[in-house]
């Protein structure tokens, strides 16, 4: 049985080589892959919640990636990310469920820094209930734009099994190769709401 996340590569983490930030190295393994990931997260804590990040990343090839991931194994996550996707700076929205890999949402980015959200919070209907997820950015840090809302049982632990439960955290990857670029992140940020 492979880890979902193992021991770090210390290397590929540091707060000193950009004053302020915490800059994080994009590996060979992706976040899919269950091996050792540039990852730092928390666990979630709350059903109504609010997680956020400052992101500095230009990615240097299309195999460049970083972001913000809600993660409950390697096998069942949403990632909020900037990739390069055919010489473009994209935002990209990714649910990965299983076998069920799938892309929401892409977004070309202006220069600069973005800042990456997910919230939780609760939905009552009658008898029912449902956890949902809702992503958005902002690129001038005032203004948040909305990019989707996402069901939240897909992460629970009785649909994916296990114990650990969703961790909520910033991440880079070369997908395969070495990152030839770094990722900074300048903050990250969790309220309960």
């Amino acid at each position: 049985m492979e880890l979902p996340i193992s021991n770090p590569v210390t290397a590929n983490y540091s707060l000193t080589e950009r004053l302020g930030y915490l800059r994080l190295k994009g590996d060979t393994s992706g976040i899919t892959q269950g091996k050792r990931v540039t990852f730092t997260g928390r666990r979630l804590q709350h059903e109504n919640f609010s997680a956020s990040t400052s992101l500095d990343f230009k990615p240097g090839n299309e195999n460049d990636e970083a972001g913000l991931t809600e993660f409950m194994d390697y096998k069942s996550h949403y990632d909020l990310s900037v990739k390069n996707i055919n010489g473009k700076r994209m935002l990209v929205l990714a649910y990965n469920l299983g076998m069920i890999k799938h892309v929401e949402k892409q977004i070309v980015l202006g220069d600069g820094t973005v800042e990456l959200k997910v919230e939780g919070f609760i939905k009552r209907a009658g008898y029912s209930t449902e956890s949902l997820y809702t992503f958005s950015f902002s690129q001038n840090g005032k203004t948040y734009e909305q990019i989707s809302t996402i069901d939240g049982k897909y992460l629970s632990t009785e649909t994916t099994g296990g114990f650990t439960g969703v961790y909520l955290g910033m991440f880079a990857t070369g997908n395969g190769q070495k990152s030839v670029t770094n990722a900074d992140f300048d903050w990250f940020d969790y309220k309960h709401k």
